[in-house]
């Protein structure tokens, strides 16, 4: 949210997205020291981290949208000269001042309600959530959370550590890939690249188990096939399904509901990875069904959900706030 209204039009996809390229550098750095340190000592590695980012960030401006909610607009048009590197930034201080004027008009509360009465709120939250859906019911968290395991049933060669190591660094790869594209390319195509790229690596770990656990062929000439694709899968979702989640979360909730909107959806995404992550186990282990169905199904999730995205998003890149929710109550 705070990296969204700081941005510019230019450089919000961009700047966004380095929010998930710092995260899938804690991920990686997490799976290559975790091995050699104990558990507090880990613990106080990653707290000094977050000290450091605290003391930091008190140093950082203020977000120019709050300030002009609080009616304080000299302060605003400060620290947006700080931020472009101008002096004159009348026209986008009068843009921030126009979309939050259209904002009080139609949400004066801010709250839950105005989400679920106001359709452009909504679409935004519906958009929202069906990327969650496809995190925690496309195959993508699943592999986080049980790759070894799955693995393991291949006859893998390669230790756990090796497979966190190349997980974590194909995650950071393809969210260092996507910070150069977002700007440049648009959402909309990645998010439809990301989709198809991720339906068929599940449709092709769904066949190969398939293969391995109902019939009678041997599957062992290509064992590697899981592995392969599942790195694959990682690489497409975070060119698009789980970073452009970060990048329109601060782009496409009117500023009112913004707050109560990332709560919501952290909420929602909290819910949906347990259950995932649990009906997984329960299908695969406990019904021993295997891996097969599962995938199947992540399959036809992903390739659902990523048609409806495309079709009910729309292109935020080079936008200001006010045209995106303009386009979101269409």
């Amino acid at each position: 949210m705070y990296i969204g209204e700081v941005s510019s039009t230019d450089t919000r996809g961009a700047g966004n997205s380095m929010a998930a390229i710092i995260y899938n550098i804690g991920i990686l750095l997490t799976f290559v020291i975790a091995p050699h340190l104990s558990l507090p000592l880990m613990a106080g590695v990653f707290l000094i981290i977050n000290f450091v980012f605290v003391i930091t960030f008190w140093f950082m401006p203020e977000s120019p949208y709050f300030l002009v909610m609080k009616n304080r607009i000299d302060e605003a048009e400060e620290v947006l000269e700080k931020l472009r590197g101008k002096s004159d930034v009348s026209e986008e201080l009068r843009t921030i001042v126009d979309t939050l004027t259209k904002d009080k008009e139609s949400a004066k509360t801010g709250g839950l309600k105005d989400i679920f009465t106001s359709w452009a709120n909504f679409r935004a939250l519906l958009i929202i959530t069906l990327f969650t859906v496809t995190h925690h019911f496309g195959g993508y968290f699943v592999i986080l959370a049980y790759g070894q395991l799955i693995f393991k049933s291949t006859n893998n060669v390669f230790s756990d550590y090796t497979l966190n190591v190349v997980i974590g660094l194909t995650q950071l790869v393809s969210a260092l890939l996507t910070g150069f594209l977002v700007d440049t390319l648009g959402r909309k195509p990645l998010i439809l690249v990301s989709g198809v790229s991720a339906s068929i690596c599940n449709l092709v770990i769904g066949v190969y188990f398939y293969a391995n656990e109902y019939t009678r062929v041997d599957t062992s000439s290509f064992s590697w096939v899981p592995f392969l694709s599942s790195i694959i899968l990682i690489f497409s979702f975070n060119c698009g399904l789980v970073c452009l989640q970060i990048v329109l979360m601060s782009e496409i909730f009117a500023t009112k509901v913004k707050a109560v909107s990332t709560c919501l959806v952290g909420v929602i995404s909290g819910l949906l990875g347990t259950l995932g992550c649990k009906l997984y186990i329960w299908i695969a282990i406990s019904l021993n069904y295997g891996h097969s169905i599962p995938f199947l199904v992540y399959f036809v999730v992903v390739a659902v959900c990523t048609a409806i995205i495309f079709r009910i998003t729309p292109e935020t890149k080079g936008k200001t706030f006010a045209e995106i929710q303009m386009e979101l109550k269409k």
